[in-house]
């Protein structure tokens, strides 16, 4: 297993939902508009963190999809 082969959605209590996922460039961030971000591992790591610690009132749904899947999908 890769970091490649999970999809990370966080929904907000208002229903917005971002997905994050890694692919050979690096981190992704799709946004509810379907706007796209690259940010770094230590910018994803500060959105997952305090939504692990319950400080921000965020859902997390973690979704394991190998990468060959995910790449048809997402290109």
């Amino acid at each position: 297993m890769k970091n490649t082969d999970y999809i990370i959605y966080m929904t907000t209590k208002h229903g917005r939902t971002w997905k994050w996922f890694k692919d050979k460039t690096g981190w992704k961030q799709i946004g509810p508009e379907g706007q796209t971000h690259h940010p770094t591992a230590e910018q994803f790591l500060n959105h997952l963190l305090p939504a692990c610690a319950n400080i921000k009132p965020i859902t997390l749904k973690v979704v394991y999809k190998p990468h060959k899947e995910r790449k048809s999908r997402t290109s």
